[in-house]
């Protein structure tokens, strides 16, 4: 390993103004909870082309939590073990060390994963904002907590919580392509052959618009808010960095391919 690196919680290699020692006390003190799998278990993620990407000012984090899939037969996708940890777990190692506060988005029941951030204080729990429906309601929750309590973060990144190998410079890479179109309020990931519209930085000052279409106009799709907003797409050259675990035989097949 170079001078000036570290190894982050995947067994990645990055920057040392990456993970923050308090991360990673934090999520092995939940593993040690849990009496979940060794180290050793956890799956490595995939190493991106972004790699002299740096967060230049301070970025809020949000995981999309929201509830049951009804792919997973109605399971808590929050709490679907991989490699001997809930994704909800690899998502805060994922996405905590790329940026600074961190929250959840809960859906309806904001208390439901308690038990899970019982060792991660630091960590808001969201509910969805009411009148609003979908993954926007989350992610409105999330701008409002930020634009509230984090005043100093122009910008919020978000993930889903079942998409539990994405790049280690995905948020200094989103954020950098924003700032390079001065006009942009949104950067969305792209890979794979598609964009994903929830693995985003998206601008704080923004929530205001985004609550009067959820709630005025009754917008739900991500994609539909996403064409209004003067938005930047960001390629990554991994497709497999943005799999998602949609079913249980996805979970299978990620086991399988990357354990």
């Amino acid at each position: 390993m170079a001078d000036g690196e570290k190894r982050n919680l995947w067994g990645r290699v990055g920057p040392s103004s990456g993970p923050p020692e308090a991360w990673g006390d934090r999520i092995m003190a939940i593993d040690d909870q849990r009496n979940a799998a060794p180290a050793a278990s956890i799956i490595k993620g995939p190493v991106t082309d972004h790699a002299t990407e740096r967060v230049s000012e301070p970025v809020a984090g949000l995981i999309l939590a929201g509830g049951r899939s009804r792919r997973m037969a109605g399971r808590d996708k929050a709490r679907l073990d991989l490699g001997g940890r809930p994704l909800l777990l690899h998502a805060l190692a994922v996405l905590g060390p790329q940026v600074g506060p961190m929250a959840v988005a809960a859906g309806s029941d904001a208390g439901r994963l308690d038990d899970l951030l019982a060792a991660a204080p630091g960590v808001a729990v969201l509910a969805d904002t009411p009148g609003a429906v979908g993954p926007l309601a989350g992610v409105l929750a999330g701008l409002d907590h930020v634009g509230g309590c984090h005043p100093a973060c122009r910008w919020m990144a978000s993930i889903p919580v079942d998409t539990p190998f994405l790049p280690a410079t995905l948020v200094a890479a989103l954020l950098a392509a924003a700032r390079r179109k001065p006009d942009a309020t949104v950067a969305i990931a792209r890979g794979g052959g598609r964009t994903h519209p929830v693995v985003a930085v998206w601008q704080v000052d923004r929530a205001d618009a985004l609550r009067a279409a959820l709630t005025g106009e009754g917008l739900r799709k991500v994609e539909a808010w996403t064409r209004r907003e003067r938005a930047v797409i960001v390629d990554f050259p991994d497709p497999g960095a943005f799999l998602n675990l949609n079913t249980p035989e996805d979970v299978a097949r990620a086991l399988a391919a990357r354990g």
